[in-house]
């Protein structure tokens, strides 16, 4: 069902085909890939469960934001192991912010925080983290927002990351200024 839904909306967002050529693109080759794997998803174990992900990535570096944005959900919803459903879950947070899916990723967000604290992700977890806040600005929670923008500076500085650290203040200064049209 998930891999007939991935290949039903493939065909809803252009291109799928190179106009000169008529051959598929990358981003409709990766979406082939995920479909093809999705059936049974291996263990993150073995070199086969990296395809679905490896499909969001090349779609993501292709610029194709809304075929990345169909290959995260279904590799997010996938029976896998906890390795695997964080990098999915991670890539989709990262398709729902460069969307502006502000809901949407508001809604995704804690159950990946959850995935990666237990893997001992923080760099992860601050950049969904800073990504919540300015979601969260940008639907006026701002209770979340301060929220998610102080656990952010607390672990980036925890983790001694001062790139991080420094990123999760500018958003805990745009959360303070009110979020919106900064």
């Amino acid at each position: 069902p998930v891999a007939q839904a991935v290949a039903a909306s493939a065909y809803k967002f252009p291109p799928t085909r190179d106009v000169a050529s008529a051959r598929p693109t990358r981003a409709a080759r990766a979406c082939t890939i995920i479909v093809t794997g999705l059936h049974m998803v291996p263990m993150a174990s073995s070199p086969q469960a990296s395809e679905p992900l490896s499909a969001v990535r090349a779609a993501l570096e292709a610029g194709d934001i809304h075929h990345a944005g169909v290959l995260a959900a279904a590799a997010w919803q996938a029976q896998a192991d906890d390795a695997f459903r964080a990098e999915a879950g991670f890539l989709l947070c990262t398709t729902h912010n460069r969307k502006g899916e502000w809901a949407a990723l508001l809604e995704v967000a804690p159950a990946v925080l959850a995935i990666n604290e237990g893997r001992g992700e923080v760099g992860r977890r601050v950049e969904v983290l800073r990504w919540v806040t300015l979601a969260a600005c940008e639907l006026a929670r701002f209770d979340v927002a301060l929220q998610s923008a102080g656990e952010s500076c607390r672990l980036a500085e925890a983790a001694g990351d001062r790139a991080q650290w420094a990123l999760s203040l500018v958003a805990m200064a745009i959360n303070r200024r009110g979020g919106g049209s900064y």
